[in-house]
């Protein structure tokens, strides 16, 4: 009994050591735990102790620790669906056999469904059995799967019958090899930056895909004559590195800790077995010796299902399984087996051997009874896989931005010119403490930093070095410098800092900084003392508790301010205010300020709330004082819209580039010369499709004390002629604006073919939709295809009981009418918030834009008031058009319920010169999207400055057209 006791104890020591990496100098700091299946000869689990058990590494015996159980509250399981790599027949099998076992799976710990396509998105991330159950049924309905790989080798097998030539037909052979290994490389660094994050619990990764071949030219071998065959194999051929690519994923996954189970596709039936073991080629057939090879040859018997085979597939699947200890399944039985299998492995921790920088190890568990068997993963690290880290450099040089714990700002300066045309340099880089969870803060202090430099180059791999470096002191004051000798075709230079004790990790591109410095302190400002923690909520109103973190022990009080007004100031930890943000959801900035016990201020950050997500905008946050030389710190606020990738970040001091940055935080410290001090300040925000934005703050002149409040009021114009027809050739001399009564002048005019058209497309997914909805997503779609033009953006809104962003503000079609197919019907109809939330994702668009807005008609939305609805159409100012899937209202037979429903929808839509839609029925939807298709390419937008200064006021809006027989429509008004 007190022997048990005793391992129990310390199972559990080592756990908690495990848990809290910050104890650094604890002996279990070297403590590893690997999850083992012991089992008899006959397969079946059986006892072991830990007397019983040996492991080594690389070889070298380590000292075992314990053994036992943990508990699934730590577990991670990862279903991961690489749809490049996948048909839609082995799609709908696994998500058939996965949703049998949903509470087999959440037995085992929080579940992630995740689809690459080809970036990964979360679908859902649970521990609830019955919400991955539902979601995996729903997704058995729907068909995925790309196919990739099967579709290239058809295209290059079509192009091969009219190559002319063995030159010819060599290399699109050999183009096509290579497209295959850079398609699955790129899958399998998507699966290890995913699949590479911290924690002391079980793994189990479930691999959903039909594998690939890591010898491509084995495939088009068999279709080629003996000419082309030799000049493929000429100079030892095109050389796969799909092998090498497999088994570094493969032991970086076991490292990692992940157990693989990988769901192949089933076995064909007997007569099909040709089209799947890849032995398909008739011994008589033609090759391209005769000419042709025939389609029997390529494709299966099946004409309605003929597909190209993969020739090995499994095999590489099993390279997976047993590197990590798990095993290829097929089908619900053998899943449900080896999930249960899973579910009664052990934790086996011992005492490692490697050092902290230590690259992949093989390791190996045996028994000392020759009667049993361990399964686990063969491989073990201390450091990160190198493979994890070229995979996450990968993505830094591609402009990616990290969400994975540290912040990391760095800067590169150039001090002088190499003998060989390259350039020396210097690089700092310091963590951003916002970043950090308090996990990593605490690990921190006292502990190390994995620094990771890569110096891109083209057409080669990366020049790497990486350092282990301490943490003394508090981590505000870290930094960690060193030289850097770049080649002469260096382009950028990405950094990667990860806590050696918690695996916490993030990075992005060094900044350049432009001519060399004498003291790099110039190039990154002091790190930040103040963050605002913003609410999960898209969308704001009423009281809104806000959370600021703080870094500084000097922070006596904190101010926070609404729009510039100070609505709280709080002197003592939590540093935490109640601030009323009004009954409508309106743009607001919210700013928190920190000052020290004398009221020095220390810092400051602000946040838009409410900002919407199709628009880019930069706002200079710091310096506050316009009258100011030397030194100054520069910081910028970013919104980036959803659906785009920010490109760069540009700090200017007049027409001088001062640096570029890539990724968060944005700051820069810019010289002021006294000598000169009258200027501006510029920051200039670029994303991934050219669109640009800035903001200028002027320093030290005149101007700068003159704070200019004029805002262009753009009302968007639709005119009708007597049959309700759109004009599309008016002039801006055939409009007359009226606001208050008074005429204004117009001051900018557009046609709807001189602007692009930011379209928001809101779908009611209620319950009441279930039989609707399919074909309501048919008409939505083609509507979508035949409105959008080369220029155009759009959103999606998927909407219940709340409304949610299925596809935010895109310019990508496919995307978008991808996010239409996968709406599901559930929920009541919560149409009034949902107009609010879709129009909150339009703040601060320019130029055309529009909403439509389809739903049945039922009026359910009981929580949020249609007069907030009202409120924020008529602020917005977009166009609303409502399709209801209902009779017109004076046609009788409705109840008072009824009229009462549609005389809001009609006060609504005419408040902001949209209209609204009776269609009885869903055959009619075409011709309903046809006349706002026909509206929105015959819109007018114009501009004005109004007169009146008072801001509080209603503002009436009227329109005029010199031609009365012509009707206008826009907004009814507004209020600034």
């Amino acid at each position: 009994m007190l022997d048990r006791f005793l391992r129990w104890f310390l199972v559990f020591v080592a756990t908690i050591a495990l848990a809290l990496p910050a104890m650094a100098q604890s002996p279990a700091a070297d403590s590893e735990t690997v999850w083992i299946e012991v089992t008899d000869s006959r397969g079946r689990p059986a006892p072991v102790s830990l007397e019983q058990l040996v492991v080594r590494e690389a070889d070298t015996a380590a000292e075992t620790v314990a053994l036992g159980e943990l508990g699934p509250e730590n577990g991670r399981v990862l279903v991961w669906f690489d749809e490049e790599l996948l048909a839609a027949g082995t799609h709908e099998r696994a998500v058939e056999a996965l949703a049998t076992q949903a509470e087999a799976l959440t037995a085992l710990g929080r579940v992630e469904l995740v689809y690459a396509d080809p970036q990964p998105e979360l679908d859902v991330r649970s521990g609830d059995s019955l919400v991955i159950g539902e979601r995996l049924k729903s997704l058995a309905l729907r068909t995925r799967g790309r196919r990739a790989l099967v579709e290239l080798r058809q295209r290059t097998l079509d192009e091969l019958t009219t190559a002319g030539g063995a030159v010819a037909r060599a290399t699109r052979v050999r183009r096509a090899i290579e497209a295959e290994q850079t398609l699955v490389e790129e899958q399998q660094r998507h699966l290890l930056r995913w699949a590479a994050v911290d924690g002391i619990g079980p793994r189990l990764l479930i691999l959903v895909h039909d594998g690939y071949d890591v010898d491509p030219l084995s495939f088009y071998l068999r279709f080629v004559d003996e000419d082309t065959t030799r000049e493929l194999v000429r100079d030892g051929g095109p050389q796969p590195r799909l092998a090498a690519i497999r088994d570094q994923t493969a032991r970086s996954l076991a490292a990692l800790g992940w157990t693989v189970l990988a769901l192949a596709p089933e076995p064909a039936e007997e007569d099909d077995s040709a089209a799947t073991t890849g032995d398909i080629v008739d011994p008589d057939a033609t090759s391209l010796d005769g000419r042709f090879f025939r389609p029997s040859d390529v494709f299966g018997d099946d004409d309605d299902e003929r597909e190209v085979a993969l020739v090995d597939p499994r095999g590489t699947l099993e390279t997976y399984t047993d590197a990590s200890g798990g095993e290829v399944v097929t089908g619900a039985p053998s899943l449900a087996s080896a999930l249960a299998r899973f579910g009664e492995r052990r934790a086996l921790i011992y005492r490692s051997n490697l050092s902290a920088d230590a690259d992949l190890r093989p390791l190996t568990v045996e028994t000392t009874r020759d009667d049993l068997q361990v399964r686990t993963r063969r491989w073990v690290t201390r450091a990160l896989p190198a493979p994890v880290v070229e995979a996450r450099l990968e993505g830094l040089l591609r402009g990616e931005i990290p969400d994975a714990g540290i912040g990391v700002a760095a800067a590169l300066s150039v001090d002088a010119q190499t003998a060989s045309g390259g350039a020396a340099g210097t690089l700092e880089v310091r963590v951003d403490a916002f970043a950090l969870d308090d996990l990593t803060a605490e690990t921190l202090e006292d502990g190390q930093l994995r620094v990771t430099v890569a110096i891109a180059v083209p057409e080669s791999a990366p020049q790497i070095r990486t350092e282990v470096v301490p943490v003394d002191g508090a981590l505000a004051d870290w930094r960690y410098r060193i030289p850097l000798e770049l080649p002469a075709d260096a382009d950028a230079v990405a950094v990667l800092v990860s806590d050696v004790a918690s695996g916490r990790w993030g990075g992005g591109l060094a900044a350049l900084v432009e001519g060399a410095l004498a003291e790099l302190n110039d190039s990154l400002p002091a790190p930040a003392v103040i963050h605002i923690v913003p609410p999960d909520e898209a969308v704001l109103r009423g009281r809104v508790t806000f959370a600021a973190r703080v870094v500084d022990p000097r922070v006596a009080r904190v101010d926070f301010l609404l729009d510039d007004s100070r609505v709280e100031r709080v002197t003592e930890p939590p540093w935490r205010a109640r601030v009323d943000l009004g009954r409508t959801p309106r743009p607001h900035d919210l700013e928190v300020i920190a000052y020290d016990s004398a009221g020095v201020e220390l810092g400051r950050h602000a946040v838009a709330i409410n900002a919407g997500s199709g628009a880019l905008a930069v706002d200079i946050v710091r310096p506050t004082a316009v009258r100011i030389t030397g030194p100054v710190d520069v910081e910028a606020e970013l919104r980036v819209p959803v659906e785009r990738r920010l490109d760069r970040v540009l700090f200017y001091w007049n027409n001088e580039l001062v640096s570029t940055r890539y990724a968060p935080p944005f700051r820069q410290r810019v010289v002021i010369p006294p000598e000169r001090p009258v200027g501006y300040l510029r920051v200039v925000a670029l994303l991934d499709d050219g669109t640009l934005a800035e903001d200028v703050l002027f320093m030290n002149g005149p101007q700068a004390a003159e704070q200019v409040d004029v805002n262009l009021v753009e009302l968007v114009v639709v005119v009708t002629d007597p049959d309700g027809r759109p004009v599309d050739d008016l002039q801006s001399e055939d409009f007359r604006v009226f606001e208050r009564g008074d005429e204004q002048e117009i001051a900018t005019f557009s046609s709807a073919g001189d602007l692009p058209l930011t379209l928001g497309l809101a779908i009611d997914s209620s319950a009441s939709m279930f039989v609707k909805l399919p074909l309501v997503q048919q008409a939505a779609s083609r509507f979508l295809a035949s409105t959008f033009g080369p220029m155009d953006r759009a959103f999606v809104v998927d909407f219940d009981s709340t409304p949610r962003l299925a596809r935010g503000v895109t310019s990508e079609l496919d995307r978008l009418l991808r996010s239409i197919g996968d709406l599901e019907a559930d929920g009541r109809t919560a149409l009034w918030e949902s107009v609010v939330f879709s129009l909150v994702q339009l703040q601060g668009v320019g130029g055309r834009k529009a909403l439509v807005v389809f739903s049945d008609g039922a009026d359910e939305d009981d929580q949020f008031p249609f007069r907030s609805a009202l409120d924020v159409a008529r602020q917005m100012g977009v166009p609303i058009y409502l399709i209801l899937m209902k009779s017109e209202p004076d046609t009788g037979g409705l109840s008072l319920f009824g009229r009462s429903f549609s005389s809001r929808v009609e006060r609504l839509v005419d408040a902001v010169g949209g209209r609204v839609f009776y269609a009885k029925e869903y055959d009619s939807l075409d011709a309903v999207y046809d006349d706002i298709e026909a509206e929105l390419r015959s819109q007018y937008v114009l501009g004005y400055y109004p007169q009146s200064a008072d801001s509080r006021l209603w503002r009436e809006v009227e329109v005029e057209v010199d031609d009365d027989n012509l009707t206008p429509r826009t907004l009814s008004g507004y209020r600034p």
